[in-house]
């Protein structure tokens, strides 16, 4: 079988270094990655919907690493007065965060922030575009009917 460890592994090497990692929302299924990958490799920089995702209840302020810079898209919208699929993470409109890569766009197209309630994780995933060139890849966590309706809407050329 082959694991993530051992993926990044060849990829990376050992205890070599993520730039950018997205944890698209807190459900086990999904934070128990960010804890191996925190755990084994060195982590730039750390992508989330806002503050529950890394609050005490959750237990994910441990495994954030010292330097590796939070990226909340809240802290976005609370800044900017921007709605979250305003906000691009890397190319030419790249308007928060340090940018991943000139060539390569992402653009969050949901980040619900607001979703408080254990009933609602699904609905507080950051979901995100991302593109290079003609090839693009769509990140969804686990976004359900309303939060995809919304992105049809709010997003319509995406």
């Amino acid at each position: 079988d082959l694991f993530l460890d051992d993926f990044l592994d060849e990829m990376i090497g050992e205890g070599g270094t993520i730039n950018h990692m997205i944890l698209t929302h807190p459900d086990s299924d999904h934070a128990r990655g960010l804890r191996m990958a925190m755990d084994r490799y060195t982590v730039e920089n750390f992508y989330c919907t806002g503050q529950k995702e890394i609050s005490d209840n959750t237990g994910m302020n441990d495994y954030i690493q010292p330097g590796c810079d939070i990226h909340r898209i809240s802290t976005f919208t609370a800044t900017t007065s921007k709605q979250p699929y305003e906000c691009y993470l890397s190319g030419p409109d790249t308007n928060y965060g340090p940018g991943w890569d000139p060539k390569v766009r992402v653009r969050v197209l949901s980040a619900d922030d607001s979703k408080t309630a254990d009933s609602e994780k699904n609905e507080r995933s950051l979901v995100i575009k991302l593109s290079l060139g003609e090839s693009s890849f769509y990140f969804g966590g686990d976004s359900e009917g309303a939060q995809e309706d919304a992105i049809r809407v709010n997003t319509p050329d995406e």
